[in-house]
């Protein structure tokens, strides 16, 4: 019975002095998406490749009896992904982002506000022509800071509290998959063979790019492995790689190198394998030094037996 008591004490108590306790919430509402019954994604957009759109982020802040006190707030646009679980994770706001979060701008990220109070943020969503069409999720992030003497904890580190609005942008267009490899070089340095060249993904799909880099010599073959890598749309990128150890007293005639290519988007999945071959003529000096007392015993050989015979 003492218990039941003391529980119902504490429940009349904190229904009484929760609202100036705790903050109140914030809604983020961009106001030309559609609002859609989803347990991960609230608000989506359906544009095009190229398509450049004006908007405009309400953001409403409901508060308790006593919330009445100022506030400091910081606007992110993050990208967003499905968990192993099947939950939606944000990427961190300081992190590089690839598609939402470059592609909605605002030129204002922190603000302030007192009361119970909203504003209107006028964002610009920018989607590029080489973007691959399908559905791509983000997140708007509103973090809040306390501008009051309660903005610190016992520790002393400032109080924040964060909140996230999941939206995701359905791209609709055509799968334009292209690429090109240029500026292929072999060079040889302090016995290490390094290969060397440029990808470009000039289409609007991501792609896989492995492979494998051959030397055929005349007296043996090596090979080494490219490590797998991705190439967003419009990426360009330098692969190098290096075989550690060349045999030192061999001649490497011929090299092939052998890229694997890869990508899948929408309900299409593609893989194909392009070669590239050329030639080149190498001596370690080890080689030579090997080579130069083999020639003098030779003319050794050939100087006396020249004298014997011709006296």
């Amino acid at each position: 019975m003492k218990v039941c008591l003391r529980i119902a004490l504490f429940c009349l108590v904190f229904s009484i002095f929760a609202p100036s306790v705790f903050a109140g919430s914030y809604q983020l509402s961009p106001k030309g998406a559609q609002f859609v019954e989803d347990c991960n994604i609230r608000y989506q957009y359906t544009l095009d490749t190229g398509q450049i759109v004006e908007d405009t982020l309400s953001i409403q802040r409901k508060m308790g009896r006593k919330d009445a006190y100022e506030v400091d707030l910081d606007l992110y646009v993050v990208d967003a992904y499905m968990t192993s679980n099947g939950f939606l994770g944000m990427s961190p706001e300081d992190q590089d982002q690839l598609h939402i979060g470059q592609w909605i701008t605002y030129e204002v990220s922190d603000y302030n506000m007192l009361g119970s109070t909203s504003l209107e943020v006028p964002l610009t969503i920018s989607i590029p022509e080489n973007a691959t069409p399908g559905q791509y999720i983000g997140g708007l992030i509103l973090i809040e800071k306390k501008s009051d003497s309660e903005s610190t904890d016992q520790s002393g580190s400032t109080i924040k509290l964060r909140y996230a609005t999941a939206i995701s942008i359905n791209l609709e267009g055509e799968l334009k998959p292209s690429y090109e490899v240029k500026n292929i070089s072999y060079t040889i340095e302090d016995n290490i063979l390094n290969l060397e060249f440029d990808f470009f993904n000039t289409g609007n799909v991501a792609y896989t790019l492995e492979g494998d880099f051959l030397l055929d010599g005349l007296y043996t073959s090596e090979s080494v492995t490219i490590p797998s890598r991705t190439v967003l749309p419009g990426q360009n990128i330098t692969i190098s790689q290096q075989f550690s150890e060349m045999h030192k007293f061999f001649t490497y005639t011929d090299t092939t190198l052998d890229l694997s290519l890869s990508y899948s988007a929408l309900d299409e999945n593609s893989t194909e394998s392009i070669q590239f071959s050329g030639s080149f003529f190498y001596v370690s000096i080890l080689f030579i030094c090997l080579l130069v007392p083999i020639f003098l015993v030779i003319y050794l050989m050939m100087y006396f037996l020249l004298r014997r015979f011709t006296k």
